[in-house]
């Protein structure tokens, strides 16, 4: 698993959130009157807590209950035309959030529009 480095930020927006150890993050809330760790999570039926970044020692020493954001996938679309008919050569233009904004904003000799993911 690829995991990304935790952001408190996304977390509390509702991002998956996991350990090190791949653990899934059930809840987590954000107290303000704690001094220290003031963030605390349900990790497999236990209330842990954690520092601003996601560690769970202070100290910043690495832990298996260390968390980190479980990467998403996010599909984009692009165009493929055909460029050179005698050589069969194309070429790909634009980059759109979906199928329908990108077959909107084809143009001639289109060959194909097709997706593809990355992790963000």
């Amino acid at each position: 698993m690829n995991l990304k480095p935790f952001d408190l930020q996304r977390a509390l927006a509702g991002d998956p959130v996991v350990t090190r150890a791949g653990s899934i993050v059930k809840e987590l809330h954000y107290f303000e009157t704690i001094p220290y760790q003031k963030l605390c999570c349900v990790v497999n039926g236990c209330i842990l807590t954690f520092t601003d970044d996601g560690h769970y020692y202070r100290d910043g020493k690495d832990d298996d209950h260390d968390l980190f954001m479980l990467p998403q996938k996010k599909t984009y679309w692009v165009n493929i035309y055909r460029c050179d008919i005698a050589n069969n050569n194309v070429y790909v233009r634009g980059l759109f959030d979906t199928e329908e904004e990108a077959i909107k904003l084809s143009g001639m000799d289109l060959l194909k529009t097709i997706s593809f993911e990355v992790e963000v």
